[in-house]
């Protein structure tokens, strides 16, 4: 059976204004209209219209974005490009959504970010599986809600966080330890063991920042601060 790849997009998104022009540079950088023949470039290809669909959707049910001269800009359409691409390499459609709110808040709001940021972010969103970023997701609601400054603030996260995704302390420190790799985290040692030990004996407190859990904790930073608000629109 032959089939002619193609897309059919929901009559909602024909009502922002940018729906013509964003359609547009889509259409030239998916080249759709090749036939794919075998039920397996028909199932990949059904599931590849899927999430265009969804990422389209995400970005034009927004109708406060910019301009229509600002999506011809040459950078705009190589990194909706860039975007596109990897939304095809997703085998689910989990992150969609945050690839659509990355390149919306990214390039198509008032506070346009530059095109070095979104390389950045891009990669990162990428890199992140879709439980990481839940993860991720939790400890900026936790520090919303509690002061990092008090005492035993981690071990009061690690309480909720075993709660909720059922994991050890012993894996939750290997999961935001290879997070804050990334520099949307960093690793700190317990506030008052630092103050003592920090300044007096500099080798023991390295023997501890590598060995006991116990005094370690996490904390987001500004990076992560502002990749939540390019990626992640409603409340987390």
């Amino acid at each position: 059976m032959e089939v002619k790849k193609e897309i059919i997009l929901s009559e909602k998104i024909f009502n922002n204004p940018l729906a013509k022009n964003i359609i547009a540079i889509y259409n030239q950088v998916i080249p759709f209209g090749e036939v794919v023949t075998t039920n397996i470039e028909i199932m990949i290809d059904n599931f590849t219209k899927k999430k265009h669909q969804e990422f389209l959707e995400a970005i034009l049910s927004d109708n406060n974005l910019i301009v229509s001269a600002d999506v011809n800009d040459i950078e705009f359409i190589m990194n909706f490009k860039r975007t596109i691409d990897a939304v095809n390499r997703l085998a689910n459609n989990d992150k969609v959504v945050y690839f659509a709110n990355l390149l919306k808040n990214g390039y198509m709001k008032e506070n346009k970010i530059s095109n070095d940021e979104y390389e950045e972010n891009l990669r990162i969103l990428g890199e992140l599986s879709f439980r990481e970023l839940n993860y991720l997701f939790f400890l900026y609601r936790f520090e919303q809600n509690n002061d990092i400054n008090q005492k035993h603030y981690w071990y009061k996260f690690i309480e909720e966080f075993e709660k909720e995704f059922k994991i050890n302390k012993y894996k939750s420190y290997e999961i935001y330890k290879r997070i804050a790799n990334l520099g949307l985290i960093s690793e700190e040692l317990e506030l008052e063991t630092k103050s003592v030990i920090e300044k007096s004996d500099p080798q023991e407190y390295d023997e501890l920042m590598s060995g006991n859990l116990d005094l370690k904790y996490f904390y987001t930073t500004d990076f992560l601060r502002k990749f939540i608000g390019l990626v992640k629109k409603d409340n987390i």
